[in-house]
C-alpha cells in the first residue's frame, strides 16, 4: 500500500468471546459523530491488465482500555488535528507516527453489545447499532 487515506466511520464492531460464543459489540464515539480511521490505498493493475482496482486497509494500533477486553488490537482513529498530518504528501516522521497512531481516547468512545445479524453481509439496517438488553 502506498498512499494515506481517511476512511469516514461512525463506529465499528468487534466480537467477545462468552460462554463459546461470539458477542458483537458497536463500538463509537459517545457523541455519535463521524471519524476518520488512518487507511492506506493503492490501485492495483494485474500484469495482463485484465484487472485493474483500487485498494485500501485500515491501520490498527493497541487497543484501548475500552476495546482491550475485546480485541488485541482497534483501528487508528485520527484525532482530528492529525488528519492533515496524516494525509500531508511527505511521508510522516517516526515521531509523527507515534503521535498519530496511538489508541483513541477510551474516555471519548462507549461499547455495547448488538444483534449477531451484523454477522451477515446480507442485513444492512440501522438495527446492526441498537443495543442489545444486557446480557
Amino acid at each position: 500500500m502506498k498512499f494515506r487515506c481517511l476512511v469516514p466511520a461512525t463506529g465499528f464492531y468487534e466480537w467477545k468471546k462468552k460462554k463459546g460464543r461470539k458477542i458483537p459489540y458497536h463500538i463509537h464515539r459517545k457523541d455519535n459523530t463521524l471519524f476518520a480511521f488512518a487507511g492506506l490505498y493503492d490501485h492495483w493493475r494485474s500484469r495482463d491488465g485484465r484487472d485493474d482496482r483500487m485498494t485500501f486497509t485500515i491501520v490498527t494500533t493497541e487497543p484501548n482500555i475500552l476495546t482491550r477486553p475485546l480485541h488485541d488490537r482497534m483501528p487508528a482513529i485520527l484525532r482530528q488535528k492529525h488528519e492533515d498530518l496524516w494525509l500531508q504528501p511527505a511521508p510522516p516522521t517516526r515521531e509523527d507516527l507515534k503521535q498519530i497512531l496511538t489508541p483513541y481516547p477510551s474516555d471519548l468512545m462507549e461499547a455495547y453489545p448488538v444483534s449477531s445479524a451484523v454477522n451477515s453481509p446480507d442485513n444492512d439496517t440501522e438495527d446492526l447499532v441498537k443495543p442489545l438488553p444486557h446480557l
